[in-house]
């Protein structure tokens, strides 16, 4: 599952938005939002980015 999410959330960062990213992973929209990302899991850090 791990590496799913973190599979699916380097496709997101990638795409630049989750609509690019689920039509690169051939699942819809809204099950790859459902999934969530690793900052959205609770127990985690949020990675932040930077300009």
């Amino acid at each position: 599952m791990e590496n799913d999410l973190l599979h699916s959330f380097i496709h997101v960062i990638d795409a630049g938005s989750f609509s690019k990213a689920a039509e690169k992973l051939y699942i819809s929209s809204t099950a790859l939002m459902k999934q969530g990302t690793p900052e959205r899991k609770p127990g985690r850090q949020q990675v932040h980015q930077q300009p």
